[in-house]
């Protein structure tokens, strides 16, 4: 694909962030903060009561998840009535409030387990499938990497304030409780429809779409095997210190730091860079699986794999929010094929950990031979997802990567020139040769409506003429070469 990459101005950045859609994003960041916070509540009690529910509830946001898959055309319906979302809170903050009762033995304590996994594991896949179908439709990458960065800022500003010594676990509940209810009032809003989504370099035909979504699921459950294994032995399950701690900050500022970066790299459409941050993000994660022998339980080392999967995560969100928008798939079922492969990779790597606690006592080296299949892991994942050929081989024919490198160029010049967002649909057009009845009919708009926004066009560019048009396009494409 034609990278149509160029340089990225402040004003850029400024008009770029003045389009963010701010609802959105504080909306999924508290979506997001409330499946971190609910799988460490039994951490704020004293006993780990509830500690069981962790891995029945993954078991069943990875049933929930594959059911979305097969029945996705449903789900996406499902997933837009208000009523459906609002149930998916309250099981989110009925089940987060059952987890500390969940402490003892017998039938009613089994029950209560069994609940509060169903109605968490539930609402972490169907919540967040919502969420992921709305972003779809009114969402951008911008939007995508803040709501990201915002819940990584809201999960440390709440572990520092409410993890203190004097400050009551229930007050964290109660917090925990109340986000996803927060998270639904604001998804159930009326928000204005997406913008165009930038070309990342993904297959458009249907048989490379399917072995796409394959692939990069793959990738995201080894990434997060490991970073689960490492989690649970660094931390040894004590991560609300490490997500309140000085370290956790440092990260905090190199995630921001990366993330007004990849919004650079978006708008820029700079291929290559993008291809660089799921490479660092690989990297970040097998060091951390290669230093794991011979360092002892440190909390820094648990920061590489946790900044390595902060850029894996971005990637896999843009790259599946792409397959959505621009070539229509569906949000159920791409989301769904990724929250089940986030769901299974985080209850094998709890259960490696679990595996290794029973066993290393008896086997010295145990350690370091879970250390060499972690790499492996990696290493296969990386070799298997976004390699070269995939970027080439299975893209659309020449003329259509043409026809995205066109599009591409006229974001850039809308987002430089501050075009609105029809008018960059009539620039596109414009640019790909179409007539005014053309542009009429695909935009369903009057044939005045079209020339009015073409004269807007001229006055921002400086120019008179459709020519014009053309020639500003193709001098733009040798500027950003």
């Amino acid at each position: 694909m034609a990278n149509a990459g160029g340089k990225f101005s402040a004003k850029q950045f400024t008009v770029a962030m003045g389009r963010v859609n701010i609802p959105l994003v504080i909306g999924f960041a508290l979506c997001q903060l409330w499946v971190t916070l609910c799988f460490f509540t039994p951490q704020l009690f004293p006993g780990n009561p509830g500690s069981n529910v962790y891995g029945l509830s993954l078991a069943v946001t990875a049933l929930v998840s594959i059911g979305a898959m097969l029945r996705h055309h449903r789900f996406d319906v499902l997933l837009k009535k208000p009523a459906m979302v609002y149930g998916i809170a309250a099981s989110a903050a009925v089940g987060t409030l059952l987890i500390p009762l969940v402490s003892g033995t017998g039938p009613w304590f089994l029950a209560l387990t069994i609940t509060a996994a169903v109605l968490t594991g539930l609402a972490s896949s169907l919540f967040f499938m919502a969420w992921y179908q709305k972003f779809t439709e009114a969402g951008s990458a911008v939007d995508c990497v803040l709501s990201i960065t915002t819940y990584s800022v809201f999960l440390y500003v709440l572990t520092r304030l409410l993890h203190a010594p004097a400050m009551s676990p229930w007050i964290t509940l109660a917090l925990t409780a109340a986000t996803p209810l927060c998270a639904a009032l604001i998804l159930n809003r009326r928000m204005p429809p997406a913008r165009p989504f930038p070309s990342l370099a993904v297959p458009t035909n249907v048989t490379s779409l399917n072995r796409f979504i394959v692939k990069f699921c793959f990738g995201l459950f080894a990434t997060s095997f490991v970073s689960e294994f490492l989690r649970s032995y660094l931390l040894e399950r004590n991560d609300l210190n490490y997500y309140s701690s000085e370290i956790n900050l440092l990260i905090l500022l190199f995630k921001i730091g990366c993330s007004v970066g990849i919004i650079i790299i978006v708008q820029t459409r700079r291929t290559n860079d993008f291809s660089f941050l799921y490479r660092t993000s690989f990297l970040l994660i097998m060091l951390s699986a290669l230093l794991l022998p011979h360092i002892p339980r440190q909390e820094f080392l648990y920061a590489f794999t946790n900044a390595g999967a902060f850029l894996f995560k971005l990637v896999i969100m843009l790259i599946a929010l792409e397959l959505c928008q621009r070539f229509k798939a569906s949000p159920s079922l791409v989301f769904g094929a990724t929250r089940a492969a986030w769901s299974l990779d985080l209850l094998l790597g709890s259960s490696l950990f679990a595996v290794y606690q029973q066993l290393s006592g008896t086997y010295p080296q145990l350690l370091q031979t879970i250390s060499l299949f972690l790499v492996v892991v990696v290493v296969v994942a990386f070799l298997f997802v976004f390699t070269e050929r995939d970027r080439t081989s299975i893209l659309s024919p020449q003329e259509d990567a043409e026809t995205t490198s066109t599009q591409s160029r006229c974001e850039a010049i809308a987002l430089h020139f501050d075009l609105s967002e029809r008018e960059t649909e009539v620039l596109n057009l414009v640019a790909k040769g179409r007539s005014t009845p053309r542009i009429q009919e695909e935009l369903h708009i009057s044939a005045h409506t079209v020339n009015s926004h073409i004269q807007h066009v001229y006055q921002k560019l400086k120019v008179h003429s459709r020519q014009e048009i053309l020639d500003v396009v193709d001098a733009w494409q040798k500027k950003s070469d």
